[in-house]
């Protein structure tokens, strides 16, 4: 079995290599970064979003040298959010990337999931002429919102 290293001084096995050539491959045809941009990775602490982590570090190995920053939108409404932050910073400095939490206020707890991505928006928007942001989503993500939208 060929193992491939990085230059994160982690080993990735064969089909770990094929899909983040196949994430390269993706990027380049749709020319969403380039190898050199900074990239802002607004990281939840979810598995979507530390795969996203994971991911853009990998793609090191495929040249990429990219200026990350981590960003956690802290929207004080879980005792368990603080957790989620503390891990999300911890990630952040086993890889020696930057990380910066924003502390949002929701104006209507009634409308959450629509008040909470406005906010976060309006954080995305502080870092466009800095870089691109980077979110992680898996299918799920979008099933549930269909859902949720269904069911209201």
């Amino acid at each position: 079995m060929k193992v491939y290293h990085l230059r994160v001084q982690k080993k990735l096995r064969p089909y770990t290599y094929s899909f983040i050539k196949h994430i390269q491959n993706f990027n380049e045809n749709y020319k969403l970064f380039s190898k050199s941009e900074n990239l802002i990775l607004a990281v939840s602490g979810g598995v979507d979003s530390i795969c996203l982590i994971y991911l853009v570090i990998f793609l090191r190995s495929f040249g990429y040298s990219n200026s990350i920053k981590i960003i956690f939108i802290h929207h004080q409404t879980r005792k368990g959010q603080d957790a989620e932050k503390d891990f999300v910073k911890k990630i952040s400095k086993n890889f020696g990337l930057s990380f910066e939490p924003f502390y949002v206020e929701l104006d209507s707890i009634s409308d959450f999931e629509n008040e909470a991505r406005k906010k976060r928006y309006e954080v995305f928007n502080q870092f466009k002429d800095k870089g691109k942001v980077l979110l992680g989503h898996h299918l799920n993500d979008s099933f549930e919102w269909s859902l949720m939208q269904k069911v209201r």
